[in-house]
């Protein structure tokens, strides 16, 4: 499959699970409590670089390239059914959270005092949903795990929209906040 298949079917399936995310809301009543508080937080931050060294930062792009090739496999997986890919990908994804990697003192350190405290829990919550959705496939449940999926998007495009604008500048936006709200 050609990366440009793979990218129209990953579009095409983040669109129809917007459709499904509104019955697994539903079926999931309070749990919006931290992604509300993470969409807040996003809405008030100005698009900033992260202000880290070269080292930790090439470490965040190897974590996002991982993730990246984790979420097209997942389109696939979850439009197919593969529940063991889903929930073994999740996990990787889930896994792959730099807060839990091995790093120096010194790296441990500039995370905790460099990176942003929106940043970190966009990257917590981020992982949680990996761990969400791996939950919602080991009991097959394909609403719910669309749902998963569609919010690992959204805190994608959250947190590049506010520390990534060079690499993706098209996620740029001059509309205020409350405009951007559904």
């Amino acid at each position: 499959m050609t990366r440009r298949n793979i990218l129209g079917m990953s579009l095409w399936l983040v669109s129809a699970l917007g459709w499904f995310a509104a019955g697994a809301v539903r079926a999931q009543g309070s749990h919006a409590g931290a992604a509300q508080e993470e969409r807040a937080a996003a809405a008030t931050v100005p698009a900033q670089a992260l202000a880290i060294s070269p080292e930790l930062r090439e470490l965040l792009r190897e974590e996002m390239r991982g993730i990246s090739k984790g979420m097209e496999a997942l389109v696939t997986a979850i439009a197919t059914g593969d529940w063991k890919m889903v929930t073994d990908t999740s996990a990787r994804i889930r896994a792959s959270y730099i807060m839990e990697q091995r790093l120096t003192a010194a790296q441990k350190d500039e995370l905790e005092t460099e990176l942003p405290e929106v940043f970190k829990l966009m990257d917590a919550n981020f992982h949680r949903e990996a761990g969400n959705l791996g939950h919602a496939a080991e009991v097959r449940d394909a609403e719910l795990t669309s749902f998963y999926f569609y919010r690992m998007v959204e805190s994608c495009v959250a947190c590049h929209s506010a520390y990534a604008t060079t690499r993706f500048p098209n996620l740029v936006t001059d509309a205020p906040p409350e405009a951007r709200e559904h």
